[in-house]
């Protein structure tokens, strides 16, 4: 507006502004509610989605956090879903253990919470971080009301069930009394029907203390951090399943036969979906020989179940190294289409089929698209030169087939590509590090088998990993005899 002088003359311009404290909180929240989106639940574990959580909440929302969770893991017939965290049983409710006075029992009808994250302000007070223990909640407390009801609340430092929790239990009285919370709230974390466990925000520094509308807030930062908590936990089950599923599809004893000894090992990948169907099998044929096979790929452990079954079909038939990876070669594309149609995606299996006869000390081999064994013989180290194959699954083009002899006591080592593929060294200082544990020698196969592992690893792989170490026997003249058509007539 002008500001005129008593003769009308205009000597300055008065501008004033107007703030809405509602749109201005309003515009808060919804950039808090953006910003959780994209930072909670990036990934599939569960410590690492608490903390995000926390992480989100502190400054932008309070003063300071701690996210506990449920400590019962849930069982068959159990409330909750199958594989999740159980719901306690509500307060005067049969279900939840009881044994008040002994060492490390819950309150009657409390939940049992293990504290997953804590964060406070830069300039806030420090509080206990997570050690791990299992925290027992009263009923009547505030996280004990939050788990049974499932549903949040707000209080401040004066109600009278916070001053009684922060009396009676001295982790609560660290959290409420020594950082000077003013203003509490409580909220589950909830989702598919199965409560988590507990998030608590409280002011310090704010003098405005939490009302409905930041309830509200808290009540949706912990739904999105339940619903990545839930999807961890689901993969968690998924991968469990899956990994038990493969160990039983991999021979749990090795079967007796005169032609080698042998010694496996197999080692799982780290992290959740760290599953990479990696395989091996030892298939005793007729004429003392034996059949060795490692395969990778093959992610669908099932899947991998019936390749595995086909190996051995094909192999009691006598089908030479080549004839038997074209026929498998049919198998994948067949599996693969199967699979794609159900939505699972396609899958490749790398594979090698090695035949050693120890009448003759034949080796025979054959590879699609698999590193070739590596053979020890008086103590040097050298790749067979197998012909490299194409991976299974492509279809249309040819395997070949070679065939070398080994002197008795020759050491073969067949692995998967997770033995070299390691984030510490490239692959030539790999298969340098392999080369030099297969050379020294040692008392026996298992001993083997933990130097190479024990050299080439450093940290649990990336990648799942199958070895396979067989040392050549021979069979003599004198205990080998043949039988000829006509004499068998």
């Amino acid at each position: 507006m002008p500001l005129t002088d008593p003769d009308g003359r205009v000597r300055a311009v008065a501008l004033t502004a107007h703030s809405d404290p509602s749109e201005r909180l309003v515009r808060q929240r919804m950039l808090l509610l953006s910003d959780a989106g994209v930072r909670i639940g990036t990934g599939s574990d569960v410590q690492r989605t608490a903390r995000e959580l926390a992480d989100v909440a502190v400054p932008a929302f309070a003063d300071i956090c701690a996210v506990d969770l449920l400590d019962s893991p849930p069982r068959p017939g159990q409330a909750g879903r199958p594989g999740q965290p159980r719901q306690p049983s509500r307060p005067g409710q049969p279900g939840q253990p009881s044994h008040p006075g002994q060492p490390g029992a819950a309150p009657a009808g409390g939940p049992a919470l293990r504290r997953a994250a804590v964060r406070t302000a830069p300039d806030g007070p420090p509080l206990p971080q997570p050690s791990g223990e299992v925290l027992h909640c009263p009923p009547w407390s505030p996280s004990g009301r939050c788990v049974a009801e499932g549903r949040g609340a707000v209080y401040t430092s004066g109600d009278e069930v916070v001053a009684r929790w922060a009396r009676e239990d001295p982790r609560a009285a660290a959290w409420i009394r020594e950082s000077g919370a003013h203003s509490l709230l409580a909220v589950p974390l909830r989702a598919g029907g199965t409560t988590f466990g507990v998030a608590l925000f409280g002011r310090v520094r704010r003098t405005a203390p939490f009302d409905a509308d930041d309830l509200w807030l808290a009540e949706q930062l912990a739904a999105r951090a339940a619903t990545g908590i839930h999807g961890a936990a689901r993969a968690q089950r998924q991968h469990t399943t899956t990994m038990t599923l493969q160990r039983s599809l991999l021979p749990q004893t090795l079967p007796e036969q005169a032609a080698l000894d042998i010694a496996t090992r197999y080692l799982p990948a780290a992290g959740q979906a760290g599953v990479g169907g990696d395989w091996f099998d030892v298939i005793p044929l007729s004429g003392t020989r034996v059949a060795l096979v490692v395969g990778h790929g093959m992610r669908a452990a099932a899947t991998m179940g019936r390749v595995r079954t086909a190996v051995r079909t094909l192999a009691d038939v006598d089908l030479p190294p080549d004839e038997l990876l074209s026929h498998l070669d049919d198998l994948v594309i067949h599996l693969s289409a199967e699979e794609t149609a159900g939505g699972v995606g396609t899958t490749c299996l790398y594979d090698v089929y090695d035949v050693y006869d120890p009448v003759t000390r034949h080796f025979t081999a054959a590879r699609a698209g698999h590193p070739p064994p590596a053979v020890v013989t008086e103590g040097a180290v050298r790749y067979l030169d197998v012909p490299a194959g194409p991976p299974l699954g492509l279809g249309g083009l040819p395997f070949e087939s070679y065939e070398t002899e080994l002197p008795e006591g020759s050491l073969i080592a067949l692995y998967t590509n997770g033995l070299l593929e390691s984030r510490d060294h490239d692959i030539d200082d790999a298969l340098d590090k392999m080369f030099a544990a297969l050379a020294r020698p040692a008392q026996s196969l298992d001993t083997v088998c933990d130097r190479v592992l024990t050299t080439m690893l450093t940290h649990r792989p990336d990648d799942d990993i199958a070895l396979l170490v067989a040392r050549t026997r021979a069979l003599h003249a004198d205990r080998a005899a043949a039988v000829s058509s006509s004499s068998a007539s």
